[in-house]
This record gives structure tokens, sequence and C-alpha cells, in this order.
């Protein structure tokens, strides 16, 4: 339990903060825009945000919901997964009856870190609400966060 919860913890971890989606027509190297949960950035390996989420989606509620939705349980599955893993080292070194415990937060934490990365994927394939009057998709592609979150997420059920 505890190193593969911790491994997903990590990849939740490290996932969250970085882009879900990155502009097609540029390399993975260099000034590349991007998005990531919490806003749009010129340079994707810049700190520097050129709007956030809210300023971005402020006419499109259904989608600003979705990525507020994706914020707040990415948040949550990283404290879950952080509880998980300390109960699951708890559980291998001193009360196994931790175990259960650990065991029922990574259950949850299947539940919420889906409710990250589903979201996304859902405004990437759907134009929500004709706020972009295309799907995203037609014009960025899934960023290594995404896919980072989403090779978390498949570690919760090995865990």
């Amino acid at each position: 339990y505890g190193v593969v919860g911790f491994l997903a913890f990590l990849f939740v971890l490290v996932g969250t903060p970085i882009d879900q989606f990155r502009a097609k027509e540029k390399g993975a190297t260099g000034n590349t825009p991007c998005m990531t949960l919490w806003g749009i950035k010129e340079d994707c390996h810049s700190t520097k945000y050129e709007f956030t989420v809210g300023e971005d989606f402020r006419e499109c509620p259904s989608v600003l919901r979705l990525f507020r939705m994706a914020e707040a349980f990415s948040i949550i599955s990283i404290l879950l997964l952080l509880a998980a893993t300390a109960l699951g080292v708890a559980a291998h070194f001193c009360l196994k009856s931790l175990k259960i415990f650990a065991t029922l937060l990574l259950v949850v934490s299947i539940v919420t870190v889906g409710l990250v990365w589903i979201p996304m994927a859902y405004f990437y394939n759907h134009d929500v609400d004709n706020c972009l009057g295309t799907p995203l998709k037609t014009y960025f592609k899934y960023g290594g966060g995404f896919v980072i979150i989403v090779i978390g997420w498949c570690l919760i059920f090995v865990a």
C-alpha cells in the first residue's frame, strides 16, 4: 500500500499544477502556450499566467464549473492520497488494523482523482455550451499534467 500509494500521490501532486492541454502547433519545448487547471500560460515553462480560468471562461459558467470541480478534487485527492500513504506505511510497520482505513481512502481516491481528469477530458472532446465554437481538441493536445494525473489514477488500482 505504502509505496504504490505514495507513487500515486506523487503523480497527482506533480500533474496538478502543470499543463492539462498544450497548443498543437507548437513543439514540446520552448515558448509553448498551454492551459492548466488554474489558467492559460503563454509560455508553459513559466509560472506567469496570462489569464486565470475565471477570467478566460467568465462567460462560460459550465466550463468554469468543470475547471473549479477539477481544481477542488485535485486538492482533495492529494490530501486523501497522502493520508492513505501514511496509513499504509503505519499499517506495514505498526498497526495492521490501519490497512482497512488505507484501503478505504484509496477507494475514495479513485473517485476523487477521476473527478479531476474526467471533466478535463470531457471539456477537451466537447464544445461545452458552444463556449469555444469547436472542441478544444481542434487546437490543443493533452498535456503532460493530464497524462501524469491519469497514470496516478491507474496506480491507485494497483495499490
